[in-house]
């Protein structure tokens, strides 16, 4: 029993370090789905943008 105690012991003690390094990547990078969410926004913003600025220079005339 203590032999298995400490076995269980030095396997949570070597996979800490990955654990932490890999959910430090996680945290630097971004999946698909983040992705794809981050195009949108960004490409509804540029259209929002652009109609506006066809609003300003349809007023202007």
């Amino acid at each position: 029993m203590a032999g298995s105690a400490v076995t269980g012991l030095a396997g949570t003690a070597v996979r800490a370090p990955f654990k932490v390094g890999s959910k430090a990547i996680d945290v630097g990078t971004t999946s698909q789905d983040e992705a794809d969410r981050n195009l949108g926004r960004k490409i509804r913003k540029q259209r929002k943008r652009e109609e506006r600025e066809r609003r300003e220079a349809s007023q202007a005339d």
